[in-house]
């Protein structure tokens, strides 16, 4: 797993913050910066054969459709305010 890699767990997505001797600190994709959570990767396994919601997948967001599509200029903020969101997110780690 990578960080900044989006992920789906607790039927949320989420962005990897870091990832170190089986810990994985994760952030949601929509929240506040201040709400990431360190999961034990062993213990997310051994609980996702009983809570499939403990899962740790990856993630995916479907393509937009044609009628969801605005002009160039909106495209473009969407596409850097999503971006800036991903970028900074891994950097921001910490209390």
């Amino acid at each position: 797993m990578e960080i900044g890699a989006v992920v789906r767990f607790r039927e949320r997505e989420w962005v990897v913050l870091g990832v170190e001797e089986g810990l994985i600190t994760l952030r949601p994709v929509v929240g506040l910066e201040k709400e990431y959570i360190t999961i034990h990767e062993g213990l997310a396994k051994a609980v996702a054969e009983v809570l499939p919601a403990e899962r740790i997948e990856p993630a995916s967001f479907p393509w937009p459709e044609v009628p969801h599509v605005g002009s160039l200029q909106q495209s473009r903020l969407f596409w850097q305010a999503a971006r800036l969101l991903l970028r900074e997110g891994p950097r921001r780690f910490g209390p």
